[in-house]
């Protein structure tokens, strides 16, 4: 797994989505590539995934899609990373009651798509192509289903860590070029 991003990575990244979308005044129409590039600008070559982890059900009168993005796995997750630190001990106890392990957490990240008529929502957006086998798995899975980037008409963030926001842009261009992105004001102001 690569380097975890410092802290301050999930402002900047706001910052830069932020400046990027105010250029093109959402929910206009961005008119943006939907070929995912790493920050160089050099292409990310489509994963080859056996099975992009899609589940097919219905909410009412809504098709819906949970996605898997791919997952992750921190070293010294509990012991190292989580917060409150003072309460480590606790949450090492309670994941190894449950057969855990406390040293190595893996996160897993979903992401829901839903479709009714012309809308096709997205709540969240993964964590975006990616160079890393492990993470991105989000547009191969919606090449599998035949939904582009394009048809995608809102993009619903429940709140702004990497896994959930990376996928909004791909080497400073916009993927959801016709959605109408939603989020917390809390989140915006962070």
């Amino acid at each position: 797994m690569e380097k975890p991003l410092p802290e301050n990575s999930r402002r900047q990244f706001l910052g830069s989505l932020g400046a990027a979308l105010a250029a093109f005044s959402i929910p206009a129409s961005l008119a943006a590539a939907q070929a995912a590039t790493d920050a160089s600008g050099n292409p990310i070559p489509k994963k080859t995934i056996s099975n992009p982890y899609i589940y097919k059900f219905s909410i009412g009168k809504f098709e819906a899609w949970s996605i898997s993005d791919g997952y992750g796995t921190f070293k010294q997750g509990v012991t190292k990373k989580m917060w409150p630190p003072e309460q480590r001990a606790e949450m090492t106890k309670a994941l190894v009651a449950l057969g855990e392990r406390p040293d190595d957490m893996t996160l897993y990240v979903n992401i829901l798509l839903l479709r009714k008529d012309k809308e096709v929502i997205l709540v969240d957006a993964g964590f975006g192509p990616h160079k890393n086998a492990t993470w991105g798995w989000l547009a191969d899975a919606m090449d599998t289903i035949g939904i582009d980037f394009k048809d995608v008409t809102h993009a619903l963030l429940s709140h702004s860590h990497i896994a959930h926001i990376g996928g909004l842009a791909s080497g400073g261009k916009i993927l959801f070029p016709n959605a109408a992105v939603h989020v917390l004001k809390e989140e915006v102001d962070f």
